[in-house]
């Protein structure tokens, strides 16, 4: 007791200990990552509504305890022992780039770094450096030049001033540990008085890299969670007698636009804010609309699966879905078998996540991407959604004596929302330019429509426009949309027109599910009536009153559904699931504790997350290499496709 409480005593805050935390490298290393930190949450409540200045203080709370409690404990053990120094300034080390990386994350994502972001990130550096390219490009090469030559003169000088003070060396390690514990103390206090916000994204910016990401590591999975996909039973949608009426029916043609990253209320279909897309809207008004659809898991690859596949997704996110292990019949496939030419066709480059494995897993005989299309770059990623249209309608005029299926993917509405040098605006916010690429979506739509009408196709052609999820520009802190379960991230439009479809709006809870059944019953196919998948036609009109599921990237950020008005959300990180009332609170300001009919749902919610979630290795083992695949090769004819990183954009040799 003597010594603790000598040891207390030689930690009450002195008048010069402060300088000290700039002149010890363990301490200027969490330091730095402190106000790292504070930078990248400042910025997240600048955009937060409802969220003001005097919410910084207890967002950085646990970040302050902890930073600058190790920082502490590590000046403390430097002061009783200088010889562990390389040590102590290895951990420092360790801890601070964890928590920069973390603070870099929240300033991209809005949301906390968490373990599965981690293990992404090196498995698959090579798809994240065009995302961590164009975010040093935006802070800008002198911007950074500068903090860091301030970074290194800092201590520096920090160090000579005290030096001059003729300070003893062990006694400023205690100087840093006294100073360090009343940073930590502060900023304990600070999280511990302040309350719990009403605002749910107020409460997760209550948390700090380090200490969520060994909490995560610590805490054991629930039984209910683990993880019990082994296939998709059956495998088989439509038999062999559907597919011969197909072959032997009308023959109606299917042109898909899978719109990327677009939300229901950035298009003219809301009823205000959006942008203008009269193209979309006339086919809105000419046809079938579900004013009310949600993904199942807000990005791109699990969309296409889930609204090609009439099936979930594995809700993780790990592809599976480009793995030839799983057996499953998808609508391209169905079609290809009833004798349509099915191609896809994308205006991004193409080895992204495996995009080949994953188009043709699901059933389609052609494939062309940027790399054949090229049209205009437009940041590490997208190009000119309006270069689709040409090689469509010479694909489609290539052969005019089969029917077709077509699936366009657009990408100009995908992070970093750069727009053509054709449409260049001067001081637009990352909003504005997606508005304005939402608009290009919409010409692209128009030119669809004006090729097909120019060809005699309009009339036994079925177009379909749907978003394969929604995009967060920090409405609820949260931006872009891998883990974005508000509405923004996950209602999007969905509108049929064409043969077979009557004029009509939806009345309720649609899911990118519904897309395959609402095609083949376009087609005089009745998915549920012969025992189908997991989605439901929206053409009669009216949906089940049942639970629309969905999850987010990351299985440990959230899951949840929609059941009437009520969207239920489960936070596994915290431990807790809350209700959104989306009729009294559209805007999603108001979480509310699980009303009874709600919590009835929450068993289902987890067997069905649990059989959509396949243990990596366990499958792995079982069907040889599952999330390993090469990447895009390359025809022998052709200069290689997947060649050189230049100025944030792929490009082949001489291209």
């Amino acid at each position: 007791m003597a010594a603790l409480a000598a040891w207390l005593k030689r930690l009450a805050p002195r008048r010069w200990d402060w300088p000290w935390l700039f002149a010890g490298l363990s301490s200027y290393l969490l330091l730095i990552a402190f106000l790292g930190t504070a930078v990248a949450k400042a910025r997240v409540l600048t955009k937060l509504h409802g969220a003001g200045a005097l919410d910084l203080m207890p967002a950085l709370g646990v970040d302050a305890a902890v930073l600058f409690g190790l920082a502490a404990l590590l000046a403390m053990v430097e002061a009783a022992a200088w010889w562990l120094r390389v040590a102590t300034w290895s951990i420092a080390a360790v801890c601070s780039a964890l928590a920069l990386i973390g603070a870099f994350y929240f300033a991209i994502a809005g949301a906390p770094l968490s373990l599965a972001a981690i293990r992404l990130g090196l498995e698959r550096f090579g798809d994240l450096r065009g995302v961590l390219a164009e975010a040093l490009r935006r802070i800008g090469a002198a911007e950074i030049e500068a903090a860091l030559i301030v970074l290194a003169t800092l201590p520096v000088a920090t160090w000579t001033f005290l030096r001059r003070r003729e300070t003893v060396t062990s006694e400023g390690d205690w100087a840093r540990a006294r100073a360090a514990a009343a940073m930590a103390m502060v900023g304990l206090a600070s999280w511990s008085f302040s309350g719990t916000p009403a605002l749910l994204p107020l409460r997760q910016l209550r948390s700090d890299a380090l200490l969520a990401t060994a909490l995560q590591e610590a805490k054991p999975t629930s039984p209910a969670r683990r993880p019990r996909f082994k296939g998709y039973l059956p495998e088989i949608l439509v038999s062999q007698p559907q597919l011969a009426r197909l072959r032997s029916g009308a023959r109606t043609n299917v042109v898909l636009l899978v719109l990327e990253s677009t939300r229901y209320d950035a298009t003219g279909l809301a009823s205000a804010g959006g942008a203008s897309t009269p193209n979309l809207v006339a086919l809105a008004a000419r046809g079938t609309t579900a004013p009310v659809a949600r993904a199942v898991l807000p990005h791109t690859s699990k969309s296409l699966f889930s609204m090609l596949c009439d099936r979930l997704p594995t809700m993780q996110h790990t592809l599976f879905e480009t793995s030839t292990a799983l057996q499953v019949q998808c609508l391209p496939g169905i079609l290809d078998a009833a004798g349509y030419r099915t191609g896809f066709f994308q205006s991004a480059l193409g080895f992204f996540e495996g995009r080949p494995r994953l188009v043709a897993n699901l059933g389609f005989s052609e494939f062309k991407a940027w790399e054949d299309i090229r049209g205009a770059p437009l940041g590490y990623l997208a190009s000119d959604d309006r270069s689709l249209a040409q090689p469509l309608f010479a694909w489609i005029d290539a052969d005019r004596s089969r029917p077709f299926f077509a699936t366009l993917l657009s990408s100009g509405t995908h992070h970093p929302y750069r727009l053509p040098a054709s449409d260049s605006g001067t001081n637009l916010s990352d909003h504005q330019r997606y508005l304005r690429l939402v608009q290009i979506e919409d010409e692209l739509i128009g030119q669809v429509v004006a090729g097909l009408l120019a060809r005699g196709l309009d009339a036994q052609t079925l177009i379909v426009v749907v978003g394969d999820h929604g995009e967060g520009f920090g409405d609820h802190a949260i931006r872009q949309h891998d883990n974005n379960f508000y509405e923004e991230g996950l209602r999007v439009p969905l509108v049929l027109e064409g043969p077979g479809v009557p004029v009509q709006r939806v009345d309720g809870n649609a899911s990118l599910v519904d897309v395959t059944p609402s095609i083949l019953d376009a087609l005089g196919i009745d998915l549920r009536r012969d025992g189908g998948g997991a989605g439901f036609s929206v053409l009669p009109g009216k949906l089940s009153d049942v639970p629309r599921w969905f999850g987010c990237y990351y299985d440990d950020a959230c899951a949840g559904y929609v059941l009437g008005d009520e969207k239920v959300v489960v936070l596994p990180r915290s431990d807790e699931a809350i209700a959104f009332d989306l009729k009294a609170d559209p805007d999603e300001l108001s979480p509310k504790p699980l009303s009874a009919r709600a919590r009835e749902h929450l068993p289902e919610l987890e067997a069905v997350l649990a059989a959509s979630r396949a243990d990596v290795r366990v499958l792995g083992v079982a069907h040889g290499a599952v999330t390993r695949f090469a990447l895009w090769e390359c025809p022998a004819d052709q200069v290689c496709r997947n060649s050189t990183w230049q100025g944030g954009f792929f490009e082949p040799p001489g291209g």
